[in-house]
């Protein structure tokens, strides 16, 4: 699945060990770490939403780092 994204294989997979109400899970690979989540009680709808929330905050995070 990774690699649809073009990521590099996983050095290690693991839970979170609190504070999630979906499948997720932390992957690290030796550039870096990233965050997969499954939803399990979200419509497409909400889930499009919560992207475009996601997106915002990036760029917003991005603008303060140049």
């Amino acid at each position: 699945m990774l690699g649809a994204w073009g990521l590099p294989e996983p050095e290690a997979v693991h839970r979170p060990t609190r504070g999630t109400n979906n499948i997720v899970r932390i992957i690290q690979t030796a550039p870096r770490r990233y965050v997969l989540r499954t939803y399990q009680n979200l419509t497409a709808q909400r889930v499009d939403a919560e992207h475009a929330r996601l997106t915002a905050l990036a760029r917003r995070m991005r603008r303060r780092l140049v």
